[in-house]
């Protein structure tokens, strides 16, 4: 029994350590972005709109750019794969292994989430960035699965 509680005492130290450092990129991150985030941005297509309705039936068909008939989940899963081929020149064959791999992330990080929400010594000592942690993970978990 006072094995399990020095392994555990090691393995949280562990944890806590990796996390630390990934906290500190998160917090350094913030930094970075908070000019952006902090103010409000508004951008418009008017013009686009304008030249769209413009366009006769035989133009719209030739210069398709309606972006409201757009099928985005189609758009975001050739996007994904288009980066993983050409940008990062990984060959499809490679799918069934990072999947796997991601799969075997997602396990990792729900174990270190519990750790979080267990009110260890990361949540006492660091509040803000492990609920920051729990938001960006819920984001990436919910979206990420489809297009990968």
């Amino acid at each position: 029994m006072r094995l399990k509680k020095v392994c555990g005492r090691c393995l949280n130290r562990f944890i806590f350590l990796r996390l630390l450092k990934i906290y500190k990129k998160i917090n350094k991150f913030c930094d970075v972005i908070s000019y952006f985030s902090t103010r409000d941005w508004q951008f418009t297509n008017k013009n686009v709109q304008d030249l769209w309705q413009k366009l006769d039936e035989d133009d719209r068909k030739l210069f398709d750019f309606n972006i409201s008939e757009l099928d985005w989940d189609k758009y975001f899963y050739t996007y994904v794969r288009g980066i993983r081929l050409y940008l990062l020149k990984d060959d499809t064959s490679t799918i069934p292994q990072a999947i796997a791999r991601y799969k075997r992330y997602v396990a990792r990080f729900r174990h270190c989430k519990q750790q979080i929400r267990g009110k260890n010594a990361v949540c006492k000592h660091f509040p803000f960035t492990s609920n920051l942690l729990l938001v960006t993970s819920r984001y990436l978990l919910q979206r990420m699965p489809s297009y990968c």
